[in-house]
């Protein structure tokens, strides 16, 4: 039988005791990635197109436009909210924190913008199918 050393030992545990909420933060940005992924460079394979939604090509591309730009943001929010909880992360040095907390900062800005893009999206989508 293989000895596990006692580095390899501390790590399990310390992975083990995650608290729930911060595993399903992790499952949901694994899921929001994975659909990313498989969503097509245009969001293509999120939306299909409907013969009832009256949104007529345009329309339907900047739902999908959208919805990627929503993902997208949920994404950069839920990866925020992972570095903040990780109580498992090196202590790090008072500038490498800074740094961390800078480079957070910029991604719920960049959170922020895409939300916005995606409402301005919408409301294009509204106004056509009035």
């Amino acid at each position: 039988m293989a000895r596990i050393s006692g580095t390899t030992r501390k790590k399990n545990t310390l992975q083990v005791m995650k608290t729930t909420e911060m595993l399903d933060i992790e499952k949901a940005l694994q899921l929001v990635e994975h659909v990313l992924i498989r969503s097509g460079d245009e969001g293509e394979h999120l939306l299909s197109i409907s013969p009832n939604s009256g949104d007529g090509k345009r329309g339907l591309a900047q739902r999908r436009q959208a919805t990627r730009k929503s993902l997208s943001s949920a994404k950069n929010l839920l990866a925020v909210a992972v570095r903040l909880m990780d109580d498992d992360a090196p202590r790090q040095s008072d500038k490498e924190a800074t740094l961390q907390m800078k480079q957070a900062i910029e991604k719920l800005k960049v959170a922020a913008r895409g939300a916005y893009e995606a409402g301005h999206l919408l409301v294009g989508v509204k106004r056509e199918s009035a």
